[in-house]
């Protein structure tokens, strides 16, 4: 059985050398098979592998993933943003109903 000190490096090592996670600073900790990955990524989709290549590593049981996703400013969206775009979905799809077939 590995160490936590083991696990935590392999699992380091495997974000470090995944080539989807681009990210500077990674913070890994390990304690009876349970690791935190701590990072901020780019784009969901990074997130989703680097949690998968932690989950990649022999010895880990569990992932507490906090793992953060930092949307270039181009596409983040504010409360009032989101709010319109359920009630555009919302009006559209009353709309759609009203003409069945």
């Amino acid at each position: 059985m590995k160490t936590n000190s083991q696990v935590q490096r392999d699992v380091l090592e495997e974000l470090l050398f995944e080539p989807t996670v681009d990210s500077a600073q990674i913070g890994v900790t390990a304690r009876d098979g349970i690791v935190t990955v701590s990072v901020t990524v780019k784009a969901y989709a990074e997130k989703c592998s680097a949690a998968r290549a932690a989950e990649r590593v022999s010895g880990v049981r569990a992932i507490a993933d906090e793992i953060r996703v930092d949307l270039p400013f181009v596409f983040r969206r504010t409360d009032q943003d989101n709010a319109q775009a359920v009630v555009d979905a919302l009006r559209c799809d009353r709309a759609r109903s009203a003409y069945p077939g």
